[in-house]
């Protein structure tokens, strides 16, 4: 069964309320800061491998495809999901106009593998405006067992059409869907909001996927390794623009990763599996920076510092928690270092720098 979920397509309204009451808006690791994977555990299935499928669906469109319907070339995507086992798919454009994707992959996975799919599927913008294909393009996130939280949101961060992401915890693990934008200044921000919000609502049990339309060594992969994620597609061709990052203190850690769905292709986009394993990783510890402020309608909050991912240069977005709180969860600091809130990136907060530690958890109200 698929939820439909909407945050606005993208306006910034919704951006500003936060997540829903009933989202997991603290992270695992309490209030110490500091991570394991003994503290945060992982997935409740019992497995040792975690595999993921990162397809861009190309809307309804059958262009460059030898299929003769949606219904048979979502059999195929259904076909490949029940042979690699895949337990989760994150999906970007997958689009409700003439026919329903959501509906027609309900169907194709529950034939395929007996049993109904869980998840959800964020309104980004329409596609194909005015034209037959016309239709409501989204991103969506499906599994095998239902998400424990469900959070939509919007990239504060315009680009040249409205993006959006959407979050699911599933068995422990925090997977973010993105399809970021074709303008390389605007979908490094939203890479880099992506990152930050991920580790806001899943501490390090992260996975960030999806349609980066950004190449290996590109800025908008980069801004998300610079926040402590490690590419799990980073084996892959090169040119590739689909990517899977998972955060280094992960008890999961990538083993393989292959392009598929390419032969016949179902999609004017490669798919993307990323196969990851049980791992021991490294204490990570999680430094939480909390404004609470509430700068008004239609605003944000950013952090900027001297210890990467911070810099004086260009704000890192913070997660709206509430109207009044908005949290900045970071795991690289290692050395203390100091920082400043910003409303909308440009606004300074009034008064002297603030000192942090790693491991703190730092709340304060701004004055701009």
């Amino acid at each position: 069964m698929v939820a439909l979920l909407g945050c606005g397509g993208g306006t910034t309204d919704d951006r500003t309320d936060g997540p829903p009451t009933d989202a997991p808006t603290d992270g695992p690791t309490g209030e110490t800061g500091e991570t394991t994977t003994e503290e945060t555990g992982g997935s409740t299935t019992g497995d040792d491998e975690l595999v993921v499928l990162s397809l861009n669906l190309h809307c309804n469109k059958l262009d460059g495809t030898p299929y003769a319907t949606n219904r048979e070339r979502f059999d195929a995507v259904a076909a490949l999901v029940e042979a690699e086992h895949v337990d989760v798919l994150l999906l970007q454009e997958v689009c409700i106009g003439a026919e329903d994707a959501t509906a027609l992959l309900d169907d194709a996975l529950s034939a395929a593998t007996g049993i109904s799919w869980e998840g959800g599927w964020n309104f980004a913008h329409l596609a194909w405006e005015g034209t037959p294909d016309e239709a409501q393009e989204g991103v969506s996130v499906l599994s095998r067992t239902a998400p424990s939280a469900l959070v939509p949101f919007a990239f504060f961060t315009p680009g040249q059409l409205p993006r959006v992401a959407l979050a699911a915890t599933v068995d422990g693990v925090t997977f973010v869907d993105v399809h970021l934008d074709l303008d390389e200044a605007s979908r490094t921000d939203q890479a880099s909001q992506a990152a930050a919000a991920a580790l806001v609502l899943g501490g390090v049990e992260t996975v960030v996927g999806g349609d980066f339309n950004d190449p290996v060594g590109g800025p908008a992969l980069g801004a998300t390794l610079l926040q402590g994620f490690e590419d799990a597609t980073s084996a892959l061709p090169a040119d590739g623009i689909d990517h899977v990052v998972v955060h280094r203190g992960a008890s999961w850690g990538a083993v393989a990763a292959e392009r598929v769905l390419t032969s016949p292709p179902v999609s004017d986009h490669p798919g993307v599996l990323v196969r990851l394993a049980r791992r021991t990783p490294p204490t990570v510890t999680l430094t939480r920076l909390v404004a609470r402020v509430d700068v008004g309608f239609g605003r944000q909050v950013s952090f900027r510092g001297d210890a990467p991912p911070l810099d004086w240069y260009r704000g890192l977005w913070a997660w709206p928690s509430a109207a009044d709180r908005w949290e900045l969860v970071l795991s690289e600091p290692s050395a203390p270092f100091s920082f400043k809130a910003l409303r909308d990136d440009t606004d300074w907060e009034q008064g002297p720098d603030h000192a942090a530690n790693p491991g703190d958890t730092i709340e304060f109200q701004p004055t701009f």
